[in-house]
Order: structure tokens, then sequence, then C-alpha cells
């Protein structure tokens, strides 16, 4: 358990700051940088804490938490893949192949290699959030007794409040496929009932839902009651053409640009085995047939055109606001109210792995009925096998970097150096506050504390590139900057992952020898014990922290909003359970 998954996004925590958690929702945080708000991420970030803090308590390490949190992730989504097929009445072998297509293709394996805990525990939910939902608005057994009603409205508000915790994102995507799905099955059975179920359950839990995120609803209203907005990064159509890294190509045939290094900016040609994938998936659209009225929904096909229009939609979204039409993508971010969620358009990707993991297993079974009747050949157990193991293989070909070794972030584990553990100590050890300033950004282990702010060197140079940064550090007024700043201490960090000192996206050991150098010639006092990274002092600095006046304002409705929370969810829970006892309903 000496080894973590803390690449890109994927949290890490020291003892020291598990024991600095707080119960209570945190608005500002002021052990990043000059300080933060985290509301934009409260949704997660404080029932990730609180989670995090009571495995703490009952004592298990964070080595252990981060491993159970990924496991249970994954599990989620193999099992919620397997039960949406099996809604479908897809047989066990082709469930299992669904589930493998949707947990194992290029998106999530990026996704997992970033350390984008939260949205892949959001992508695992989908699948199950969508059969619960499906079974609503398929629900045409007349059964209108208050009692089951009221029990699938707090079951739909949980998962609702579940999927947003996870992340806000996916469940706006949600809220483009269940309509979608209600108008699909409306017109498909001739009658509005579908979309009417629809309607009423995901309005009537939505609203219970809203009561479980109080926590952060509540400041976030009196936010915009004060006038703060988003910033012009987040908003602006400019930074999402720069982030729309995906084209038509790569996004038609599941392939996440970025395979397999998971660089950004980097964006690998199409490798023509995937081409494979698209045709398989609308291939199934050959084998529908509508069957016949009185057979139940879940024997139709039909679901075969709903899976190939909303990957259809998926592959259109995902390219953002490249050709072709991607002006209908801007005009979206611009006007469609939450739409500036997805300054990454790839998340999109989503779309396309429900529609594929679905189609494709459906076209190889229906193409091995098709060639057993030709042939006059009985489908059994022993073909079905072959073409498993035989896609099985393809696929696994398809992911051979997976194999090789050449995935990078989360894939390769990493254990925390020596002298990162014995930085961290020298810092807890500090009686006087200052910020630490990590040149040119934060390497994974990095200790940040509220006594002890880590500054990033790209962020504090306005977002500079690393040769921006060393311009920055050979101005006269360098060391006089950071000491405004509150710097008492400057690290050059080891490149653990061989992903920060660049040149034309590789490696390039003597980009540090150049910083350690600079900050040398500016006049800092490099400390000595420390060989693999650099540490150097600044003498002369001036620590503060400006918490804003409506912070302590904000954090007082989000106490008052946590505790209304929890009680919103022991009630729908404890009510659940009670009708379940009392009437099996």
């Amino acid at each position: 358990m000496n080894c973590f998954f803390a690449s890109g996004d994927a949290p890490f925590f020291y003892p020291e700051q598990i024991q600095d958690l707080s119960w209570w929702p945190r608005i500002f945080d002021s052990a990043r940088g000059f300080g933060e708000s985290r509301l934009p991420i409260l949704w997660l970030e404080y029932p990730f804490h609180l989670f995090v803090k009571i495995m703490s308590l009952l004592g298990i390490p964070w080595g252990i938490t981060e491993k159970v949190i990924w496991i249970f992730a994954f599990t989620l989504g193999f099992v919620g893949m397997y039960r949406l097929v099996r809604y479908f009445r897809g047989k066990p072998w082709l469930a299992i192949m669904s589930a493998v297509i949707y947990m194992t293709n290029t998106y999530l394996l990026m996704l997992f290699g970033g350390g984008l805990i939260g949205f892949i525990l959001a992508y695992s939910f989908v699948p199950l959030f969508l059969t619960h939902f499906f079974r609503l608005i398929n629900d045409s057994d007349g059964n209108r007794e208050r009692i089951s009603i009221v029990k699938k409205i707090i079951i739909s508000g949980l998962y609702i409040g579940l999927m947003v915790c996870f992340d806000i994102r996916v469940m706006y995507m949600m809220m483009g496929i269940l309509p979608f799905y209600g108008c699909f099955q409306s017109l498909q059975q001739r009658s509005w009932s579908p979309l009417n179920r629809l309607i009423f359950f995901f309005t009537a839990s939505g609203i219970a839902a809203l009561s479980f995120h109080l926590y952060w609803l509540l400041p976030a209203i009196v936010s915009l009651v004060q006038g703060a907005g988003l910033s012009q990064e987040l908003t602006s159509s400019g930074m999402l053409r720069f982030l729309s890294v995906a084209d038509f190509s790569h996004a038609l045939s599941l392939l996440h640009p970025n395979w397999p290094e998971n660089l950004f900016g980097k964006v690998y040609f199409l490798q023509p085995e995937f081409l494979v994938l698209p045709i398989l998936a609308f291939g199934s659209l050959l084998f529908y047939k509508r069957k016949e009225s009185n057979e139940s929904y879940e024997s139709q096909g039909s679901h075969v055109v709903f899976f190939s229009l909303l990957a259809l939609v998926g592959v259109f979204l995902a390219k953002g606001a490249t050709d072709p039409f991607g002006g209908i993508f801007v005009w979206l971010f611009d006007h469609v109210p939450g739409f500036i969620l997805f300054r990454d358009p790839t998340k999109f990707y989503l779309y396309i792995a429900l529609g594929y993991s679905v189609l494709i297993p459906y076209t190889l079974s229906e193409s091995l009925k098709k060639i057993s009747f030709k042939f006059h050949v009985s489908s059994s157990k022993f073909l079905y096998g072959v073409i498993y193991v035989l896609f099985l293989c393809y696929w696994c070909f398809t992911l051979r970097p997976l194999f090789t070794g050449q995935l990078t972030g989360n894939f390769s584990p990493q254990k925390i150096p020596n002298e990162y553990i014995q930085l961290k100590d020298f810092l807890v050890a500090e009686d006087q506050p200052s910020r630490t300033l990590w040149i040119p950004r934060p390497g994974l282990f990095a200790y940040s504390f509220k006594d002890h702010p880590v500054l990033s060197g790209d962020t504090f140079f306005h977002n500079a590139s690393p040769s921006g940064v060393m311009t920055h550090i050979i101005n006269v007024n360098f060391v006089q900057n950071i000491g405004q700043a509150g710097v008492r201490y400057v690290v050059i960090p080891t490149d653990i992952e061989k992903r920060i000192f660049l040149t034309d996206y590789q490696f390039d050991p003597t980009i540090r020898d150049q910083f350690i150098k600079a900050l040398t010639d500016a006049g800092l006092k490099r400390i000595t014990g420390y060989d693999d990274i650099a540490v150097f002092e600044n003498p002369k600095f001036s620590f503060q922290i400006e918490i804003p006046e409506f912070v302590q304002y904000q954090e007082q409705w989000s106490r008052v909003g946590a505790i209304a929370s929890l009680i919103s969810v022991v009630s729908c829970i404890l009510i659940v359970y009670y009708l379940k006892m009392m009437y099996g309903k």
C-alpha cells in the first residue's frame, strides 16, 4: 500500500492533511496559493472529504482508502452495465461484453490515467442510473398506489442526489438522455404515457434531490445574490476552441485523442483498427426489425435505434468546436444554460461509450444468428464463446499500450520519495507561516497546509509556460516579488512522471538544471540535505492571507445547508426502509 494513485487530478492526503479536514463544508481553502473558493467543486469535495475523514477515524490509512474507491468505481461500472443490458433482455455473455467495452475503452482508461476520480464515479454510476429511470419510464403495470409512488420518488431522488455528488456535469448529460428517451418511447408506443411518467417522477425526485445538496446550494445562492459570477476563463468560447482536441474521426472511433500518452495538446493520428468499432456499432441497424406490438418492451429491439442516435449525438458533441459544424457547439456553449460546464467537449465521449457498449455486442449476436441460419448451424454456446474470444482478442489488440507499459499517470502508481516526506516534516515543524513556491509547478506529493500554502509557478506568473517562468526568475525584481507574495521556500521538484520538464513532449532534464542555476544566480540560498529536489530559502518575506468578507457569511449558510442535507438524506432512507418493512412495496 506504499504506492499511490496521485497523478493528474487524483487526490493525495498526508496524515496531517486528513486531520485538518473539517466536518463542515469549507468554502475557502487557504492551503492553495493565495486562497481560493472551493464552492464551484463543493458538491463533490465535501462528501468526499467526509468519507476520507471517517475512514481515517476507523484506522484506515489513505493508501487503502484510495484503492477502495477505485475498486468500487470499476466494480460499479461493470455491474451497472451488465444490469442495463440484461434489462433489455441481453444474454449474460452479451452483458459481460458490454461491461468490458464500457469500462475498458480508451476514454475511460485516459480518465483513470488522469486521476479524474469524481467523473469516473459518475461515469460508472450512469448505467445503474439509466436502468432505474428506464424502468420508471416503461412501467406500464398501472401501479398507482400512493405507497409505491412515494417510495419510487424517494429512491429516484437518492439516485439523482448521488449522481450530482459524483459529477454535476454527468447529471446534466443525463438530463439530456432521459427526455430524449421519454420522447423516443412515446413515439414508439404511440402514447404520451412514457414521457408523462418521466416528467412526473423526475420532477418530484429532482425536488427531493435538491434538499440533499443544500450544503452548496445555499452558499451558491448567496454568491449569486452578491453578484459573484464565473470568470472569463470559464465562459470564454475562445477557451472552448482551445480545449476542443477531438476531431470527428477520433470521436466516431471511440478513440481518445490523447491516447496513449495522455499528454494534453498532443493529438495522435487516427489508428485504423479503431474504425472497426463504428462499423460494428452502427451495423446493428441492419438487424433491427420492429417486433410485434404485443411483445413486452424489453423484448423489442427498438433500444438499438435509441442507442444509435445517442452515439451519433455523442460523436457530434465530443468534437466540440472543430469541423464539421463546430459553430453549433459554440452556439450551445454561449446560449444554452449550463452548457458552459463543457469547456472540455470530450466529456460527451460518455454518450459514445454508452451507445457502442450496447450496440457492438448486439451486432455480433445478430450476425451469429444470421450465419447460423444461412449455413444451418446451431448457434450453440460454443459458437458464442468463439465470437466472444475473437472479439476480446481484437479488443486487447486495440488496447495493446495497456499491456506494453506505454500508459502513464495512474497506470504507474508512485511511491512517495523520501525527500518529499522530509520536506513535509520540515514544514510541519516550522512555526512561522509562509508560502512554498514550486517551479514551474508542484510535483506529485507536494505538501500544502493552511500555514504553508503551495504556490504554483505557472499560475503565480499568470499562466506562464516554463520558458515564461524562467523569464520572471531572471528578472531583477524576482526575489522582491516572491517576498511580497509571502514565499519563503522555492522548490524545484523531481519530475517523477517525466511530465513537467518537456521539450517537444519529450522529457528534458536540462530544463530542470537551468531552473536550479537561475534560482542560484538570483541570490537564493539552497538548503542542504536535499539531493533529488532542490529547495531554496528566501529570508525576506511578508506572509498574509486575505479572506473575503462574504466567505464567513457563505460558510454560515453552508453549515445550515449541511445540517438540512443530512436530515433530508437520513429521513428519506428511513422512510424507504419503513415502507418496505410495513408494506413490502
